[in-house]
């Protein structure tokens, strides 16, 4: 399901799961995000910490019994202005 960049908020401490990406290396990586700027997300994976580029990932966000699809590319932009739109 697609989203916009307003629909789905905070996403930091939601649990994630990369479905298409740039790097095959983080295609099906799952974690929960910690950290968010600009261009990068930074998730909690049981390997260890991974930062991951914005423009190159597809992933689904999960919230409670909800999941998102989100293309990086729409969530370019720091948290603020996302929130502010």
């Amino acid at each position: 399901m697609p989203s916009t960049s307003s629909s789905i908020g905070n996403i930091i401490g939601k649990k994630i799961t990369v479905l298409d990406a740039h790097n095959p290396a983080q295609l099906g990586l799952e974690g929960t995000i910690i950290n968010e700027s600009r261009n990068m997300l930074e998730i909690e994976t049981v390997s260890g910490t991974k930062r991951l580029i914005k423009a190159g990932i597809k992933f689904t966000v999960k919230s409670g019994n909800k999941s998102v699809a989100v293309n990086g590319k729409d969530i370019i932009g720091r948290l603020s202005e996302r929130l502010k739109k």
